[in-house]
């Protein structure tokens, strides 16, 4: 357990360096190197331990790790994949930067695994099933997502938007991101919480922050309820 927890505050560190160097770009001048990576060593801290602790409440241990994919397709043939694992923490990021010309900060760089303890194999399933995975990504999100509201609350805007448009990324449900998780666990879920956490981005510059929560929770709402019918 100790050792597991080394390593995952290793990757979180090597996360951190990696936005840090994204959102300090294009100035790139030492003084926002240090701030954007101890704030991004912060929300990484404050997702992971929200897992973390959400996780123990589910007899589940987790296990964090750089993003990478192990089959990348670069052209039409059938076997045209890259054999190895693709380091889309590192890559993804920057060339997103570059090409948006500085304006969007990717910071999908971490994902996670589960695994259940003995007491939770014992008393439900042989694998910790989707819908447990989905809630410790979920509480990861409430817990960056309680963070924006506080930042707003006290005016620090930009930190705001930083923590609130990392949910959005890492909620697309692509590979091993958390939002992948969420998605393929419960569809309705899915919806929901995206909608609430980007309307409340959205909102969040132009309203105070309770009013921003209360119309991104109506807006979600009807969503999933068209949907729902739409679905029917």
């Amino acid at each position: 357990m100790k050792d597991s927890l080394i390593q995952d505050i290793a990757y979180i560190i090597i996360a951190s360096m990696l936005a840090g160097f994204v959102l300090a770009l294009p100035k790139f001048e030492l003084i926002d190197l240090l701030i954007f990576f101890g704030f991004s060593l912060f929300l990484f801290l404050v997702n992971y331990f929200s897992k973390f602790f959400a996780a123990k409440l589910l007899d589940c241990e987790i296990n964090v790790s750089l993003w990478s994919e192990q089959r990348i397709r670069y052209w039409f043939g059938e076997g045209d994949y890259i054999k190895c694992p693709f380091p889309l923490w590192l890559v993804l990021p920057i060339l997103v930067a570059i090409f948006s010309k500085w304006n969007i900060k990717l910071l999908t760089l971490l994902v996670f695994d589960v695994k259940g303890k003995k007491t939770y194999i014992g008393r439900k399933f042989a694998e910790v099933s989707e819908y447990d995975i989905a809630r410790i990504s979920m509480a990861g999100f409430i817990g960056v997502f309680l963070i924006a509201l506080i930042l707003k609350i006290t005016g620090v805007i930009d930190l705001a938007n930083i923590c609130m448009w990392f949910i959005i990324a890492n909620l697309l449900p692509l590979g091993e991101l958390d939002g992948a998780k969420i998605f393929f666990s419960s569809r309705y879920l899915w919806i929901f919480i995206f909608c609430i956490m980007l309307a409340s981005a959205l909102l969040m510059n132009a309203t105070s922050a309770l009013v921003s929560v209360l119309l991104s929770l109506v807006l979600a709402l009807l969503v999933v309820v068209w949907y729902y019918y739409k679905e029917e």
